[in-house]
């Protein structure tokens, strides 16, 4: 017999409330931003009791502006360089943590200002500090210089690489204290070419195959965006990330896919249903303006929703509890366990076994 709709709608509810414990998981990503932006309050919900591990794909130099590279050149003067350089980068994050907790803008400001001095230190070698100001100089020429849609130099790249990087650094240290288990895979295929990427794709699926046998996670969650939606990388990660966990010896792993602001599953595709609060939303929207800072300014031109990516995610989830609330009807306003006031949005993911998986890709 088969259950009725609602039912099998409650069941997803149930499963997105019930809290996931004594678990190992990894949490994969494209890109730096893509958590953020799909299942954060399901993230943060069950870091505690669990071992998390995340793994970011790529560099995403790719989504670092010039402008926003020259902006940060013209910032830095002579004392921020001085103090970038006396103080460790786990000592910045700290002070990025604590400024991000007393809504200090300014320090938080100049914390990722001393990222960036000492980013800049690092990729090119810089001796003392005479030294880092002559580079960010020479960056204001070289980007003066470049012509539109010019590949940058592969120093260049890690810069605004280690940028992105460091986006994501600052978020789990707001979020879970520290940034162990965070891995920046830095994927070759990223930066290949047609005659290179075979071969840059098979070393990266090495690469993470032997990561899965040795984080053995019991679950891992990956962005699910079809072919031809969203950033060709999200669907080149998904590749990327089936051939690894098809090659790993250890198999025993649950798939939970999930998906943000390119595409979204209907309600009948979900799985698992996690319900959100405003407080929820409005944590995940401060963690993005404030951590992500060469993303905040990007605009996402939907079909129904246009603006940046922050409020799209925002505009998506309530939208899904919406469609959640539609489908349940009176049974909805029946059940008086689905009544929160404070709920005003839903995230949806989706279990997957790794050959079903692997079927999308075909």
């Amino acid at each position: 017999m088969k259950l009725d709709h609602r039912i099998l709608l409650q069941q997803k509810i149930e499963a997105g409330c019930t809290p996931i414990v004594g678990k190992k998981i990894l949490h994969t990503a494209p890109h730096h931003d893509d958590i953020v932006l799909s299942y954060h309050a399901y993230a943060i919900k069950n870091l505690a009791g669990n071992e998390n591990h995340i793994l970011y794909a790529t560099s995403g130099f790719n989504g670092v502006r010039d402008e926003f590279i020259v902006r940060v050149a013209r910032t830095i003067d002579q004392t921020t360089i001085a103090v970038a350089m006396k103080l460790s980068y786990q000592q910045i994050l700290q002070q990025f943590t604590q400024a991000y907790h007393d809504k200090n803008k300014q320090q938080m400001f100049v914390c990722k200002m001393y990222m960036k001095v000492q980013f800049v230190a690092e990729i090119f070698d810089c001796k003392n500090n005479d030294a880092i100001t002559d580079r960010f100089n020479w960056l204001l020429v070289y980007f003066g210089s470049k012509k539109a849609g010019e590949e940058d130099i592969e120093l260049v790249q890690e810069l605004k690489g280690r940028i992105r990087e460091s986006e994501a650094d600052r978020k789990w240290m707001v979020c879970k204290g520290d940034i162990s288990n965070v891995n920046h895979f830095r994927a070759s295929f990223y930066h290949a070419d047609e005659q290179t990427f075979d071969n840059e794709m098979e070393s990266d699926i090495e690469r993470l195959t032997l990561y899965l046998d040795t984080v053995q996670p019991d679950i891992i969650t990956i962005a699910l965006d079809p072919c031809g939606i969203g950033p060709k990388n999200h669907f080149t990660t998904l590749q990327l990330v089936v051939a690894a966990l098809q090659r790993s010896k250890h198999t025993n792993v649950e798939i939970f896919g999930y998906r943000n602001v390119w595409s979204n599953f209907e309600l009948q595709e979900a799985s698992i249903i996690i319900p959100v609060t405003q407080s929820e939303i409005d944590a995940a929207k401060a963690i993005f303006v404030n951590c992500f800072a060469t993303q905040k300014s990007t605009l996402f031109f939907g079909t129904d929703i246009d603006g940046n990516f922050v409020d799209q995610a925002e505009q998506i989830q309530k939208i899904q509890w919406q469609q959640v609330q539609d489908s349940l009807g009176d049974a909805f306003e029946n059940n008086q366990t689905l009544i929160v006031d404070k709920v005003v949005g839903a995230i949806f993911m989706k279990k997957l076994t790794i050959d079903a998986l692997a079927g999308m890709i075909v």
